[in-house]
């Protein structure tokens, strides 16, 4: 038997760190599915705080989504995704710039899979787009969010909320 579930969660990891919780109910006779928009989130962090608390400010607030809304399933955005892991992380370390945003990108994204992982939470990761897709990309989520949930979200919202529909 398969689980249905009706609350998910989608993050997009980052330095600014997008969260959206997702929610279907169903209406009518038909069996037709709406979506409801039940938090939406970025979390940003003071770029002179180091790495290790910034990183406990991102927990605290999944721990804190998780513990309010009890998702059944979570979809985050992942730039090393198995099938071009050299490939993306090559886009974020060209000529060897921004490693420091590698490093806390790696951090970020391993305290929220391990957030996930101690709640309980079943995680799929979502290959994240890379090089000049990406911000075409985050522009179309946006206008999806719009047409899905009926509000405008900033960037790291609408693409967490996008994210969150696909376990759904």
């Amino acid at each position: 038997m398969e689980i249905d579930p009706s609350v998910i969660l989608g993050v997009d990891p980052g330095a600014n760190c997008g969260l959206a919780i997702a929610r279907h109910r169903q209406q009518g006779e038909a069996g037709h599915y709406r979506y409801v928009l039940a938090h939406h989130a970025t979390i940003k962090t003071p770029p002179e705080h180091n790495v290790a608390e910034r990183v406990a400010e991102y927990r605290q607030a999944l721990i804190a989504a998780c513990t309010t809304f009890k998702p059944d399933a979570a979809y985050v955005e992942v730039p090393w995704h198995q099938s071009r892991k050299s490939n993306a992380l090559s886009v974020y370390t060209r000529d060897g710039k921004n490693v420091g945003g590698i490093a806390l990108l790696c951090a970020i994204t391993g305290g929220v899979f391990a957030v996930l992982h101690q709640c309980g939470v079943p995680i799929y990761e979502v290959p994240a787009p890379t090089g000049k897709s990406a911000a075409k990309w985050e522009k179309q989520k946006e206008v999806e969010c719009r047409g899905v949930y009926g509000v405008e979200l900033k960037k790291h919202e609408a693409v967490a909320g996008m994210l969150a529909l696909k376990g759904l």
